[in-house]
Formats: structure tokens, C-alpha cells, sequence
């Protein structure tokens, strides 16, 4: 019998008991790596997030010395995610030559999003030179990580952040959504998941809402996640007349529910998404998506067929496209849903982690 491979894990993302949601999907393409034959060791891991620089910068220094450390013990792979808060702590010449290199990029390092990942960005760029393989998360990640860093294409691979679990998200009951989430049964429930922050485009969400009633859409907004604007989101929504719904920290488990409650998901980042779960999860439930013009999101998001393109900071574009949405006969709901569907299964996380195995055994053959 033929050896597992074995491949070493370090990540600054992974799930803990009170973060469970940091870096579920580092988690769950390792396990699905493992499931596809990989004997999966995780070397070096920083689990939730930090509370504070200090706290932060010690536990990537820990990793960064871990990653070293882990140059003497056997594997076939390396695999590294997300780089750029310790690429600068590590040394290229001590990375192993007995094991090929992978670097797994996850949104910031090509594009920074922070001051740290912009200090950063040199020694991610060494980093992904040296590698045998760099897997970034869409076409839109790939082309723009080997723009940056002066990398091959062909060194590139395409893998969508663990992808979407299509067997768990489903097309759903949407009165049962609704009854379950203490929605109105009648009228339209238009809605927005992740982090409530700025870059994320909460305030264009909020705007469009009021757009719409204005109009004469009877709309309830269905707001779920966390963030430092959460109260700043009530705030606005009750001061521009919009019903809102609001749900923090969501399970994986009960977000299929959560879509299926909605006629639509806005999607109005001016964030740089590497790729964008969340609306993925949403086109496998069956609902459209109004989402942001750029980035990664055009890959999915087909005008027509699986929802509308905006330019992020549109709210009144947002709006109409919204109601071009409402305003569907029941057979153009079924066509664009069974569209939306048809698309998700492209990122199903099976079907991702079964060709990310196939291109590591290949990359070790």
C-alpha cells in the first residue's frame, strides 16, 4: 500500500472554542484534504483572535518559530496560509528544501487591506517566489498575486477558500425561514451577512432599503453578524424608517435558514474580496445576489441569471436592482434560482478539495 502523503498545516487562522467562526474554512479544507487522502498534521496554529498588538504580534512570532521549527521533522508539503502578518519574521534560506512549499492566500496580501499587510507585502511576495505552488481563491486573486509578486501563472492555483458545503446549503422553506426568524410572512425580506463594518457596505445596505420603501416596496431587512458598526446599523435603520431584523454571529448550521427567508442578498463590498463566501452560500440556497461590480465578484454573480452587478458605493443602484428582482414573474424566480444553484455547485467544497488534492499529488509525484 502506497504511503499518505503528509502535509504540514500552519495557519493565523483557526477556530477556537470562543471564535469558532476565525478561520473555519483553514479548518474544514484541512479536513477535507485529509479526507482525500492526505495524512493532515497542523504544525503551527494561532486559534481565535487577539485581543490587542502585543497579544498579537507574540503569537505570530510563536508561529513563525514554529513554521522554522517544523523544518526538521518529515513531510511532503508545508502548506501555509495567509502569510502576511509572519512572513516578515521568516527567513527563506531555513524554509526545508526537503519539502515543497505551499503558500495559501486568503485575500490581503496581493491587495493590503491594513497597514501591516501593506509592511508586509515584500517579504509575502519573497515568500510566494520561493513556494512550489500558490493557491489564491479565485481567477481575480490569481491574476492579481502574479501581477504583484512577478509570479509564473502557471505556479498559480485556483482553490475557493474551502469553497461552500452544497449539502448544507440547500434551497429551503421560505414561510418556515420567515416563521423562524420572527419575519413578516408578507412583502419582501431583502438581506446582509458578515461582518458589520464600513468596507463592507452596510450603510449603502441600509440606504437601499430606504430607497425601496420610498418607492412602495413593502422590504424588512434581515441583517446577521458581528462587528464594531452593529449598533451604528440599528441606529440608521430606525432613523431612515427601515424594519430590520438583526442576528449576530450566526452558526453554519442555521445560515441555510437565514437565506431562505430572503428574496435577495446585497453584497455591497468596496473591501477587495479575494473570492466571497457569503454570497455563494446564498446562490446555493437559491437567492440572488445584488453584489459589488468588482473584485472576485463578477466570477459568480452573472447579470440576469444569478442576481445584479452595482458599483459598491450606489445605494440608489442597489435599490432599482432590487426592484427589478421583486418585480420577477414566479417563472423567472425559478429560472434564476435554479441558476444560482447551478453556480454555487462550481465551488461546491467537496469538488474544490477533491482538485486542490489532485494538484498537491501532483505537485509531490
Amino acid at each position: 500500500m502506497a504511503t499518505q502523503p503528509v502535509l504540514h498545516v500552519v495557519s493565523p487562522m483557526w477556530p477556537s472554542p470562543e471564535h469558532p467562526h476565525i478561520g473555519i474554512f483553514v479548518e474544514n479544507l484541512s479536513s477535507a484534504l485529509a479526507a482525500a487522502g492526505f495524512v493532515v498534521e497542523p504544525v503551527a496554529l494561532i486559534r481565535g483572535r487577539g485581543v490587542g498588538p502585543l497579544q498579537k504580534a507574540r503569537a505570530h512570532a510563536l508561529l513563525a518559530a514554529g513554521l522554522l521549527q517544523d523544518t526538521l521533522r518529515r513531510a511532503d508539503i508545508l502548506y501555509v496560509h495567509a502569510p502576511s502578518w509572519f512572513a516578515p519574521l521568516v527567513s527563506l534560506s531555513a524554509l526545508p528544501r526537503h519539502k515543497k512549499v505551499v503558500v495559501h492566500l486568503h485575500g490581503g496580501e496581493a491587495s493590503p487591506h491594513s497597514r501591516m499587510e501593506h509592511l508586509a507585502r515584500p517579504a509575502v511576495a519573497r515568500l510566494c517566489r520561493r513556494a512550489d505552488l500558490v493557491v489564491a481563491p479565485s481567477a481575480h486573486s490569481a491574476e492579481l498575486t502574479a501581477r504583484a509578486f512577478g509570479l509564473d501563472p502557471a505556479r498559480l492555483f485556483v482553490s475557493p477558500s474551502g469553497g461552500v458545503d452544497t449539502r448544507r446549503f440547500v434551497p429551503g422553506d421560505r414561510a418556515a425561514a420567515r416563521r423562524a426568524l420572527g419575519l413578516p410572512t408578507e412583502g419582501a425580506v431583502v438581506g446582509f451577512v458578515g461582518r458589520i463594518e464600513a468596507q463592507k457596505g452596510w450603510e449603502v445596505y441600509v440606504d437601499a432599503l430606504a430607497l425601496l420603501i420610498q418607492d412602495g416596496h413593502p422590504v424588512t431587512g434581515l441583517a446577521v453578524g458581528a462587528g464594531g458598526d452593529a449598533s451604528r446599523l440599528a441606529e440608521s435603520a430606525q432613523r431612515l424608517g427601515v424594519p430590520l431584523v438583526r442576528r449576530g454571529l450566526v452558526p453554519q448550521a442555521d445560515l441555510p435558514t437565514v437565506y431562505a427567508a430572503m428574496d435577495a442578498l446585497l453584497f455591497p463590498t468596496r473591501r477587495a474580496e479575494a473570492l466571497g463566501l457569503v454570497p455563494i452560500e446564498a446562490l446555493a440556497c437559491g437567492v440572488p445576489v445584488v453584489g459589488s461590480d468588482r473584485f472576485a465578484v463578477p466570477e459568480y454573480v452573472i447579470p440576469g441569471e444569478t442576481g445584479h452587478l452595482v458599483a459598491p458605493l450606489d445605494a440608489p443602484g442597489f435599490a432599482r436592482a432590487v426592484g427589478t428582482l421583486l418585480a420577477r414573474s414566479p417563472a423567472e424566480v425559478a429560472r434564476m434560482a435554479k441558476a444560482a444553484r447551478a453556480m454555487a455547485e462550481r465551488y461546491d467544497a467537496r469538488r474544490g478539495a477533491d482538485a486542490l488534492a489532485e494538484r498537491l499529488r501532483a505537485l509531490i509525484q
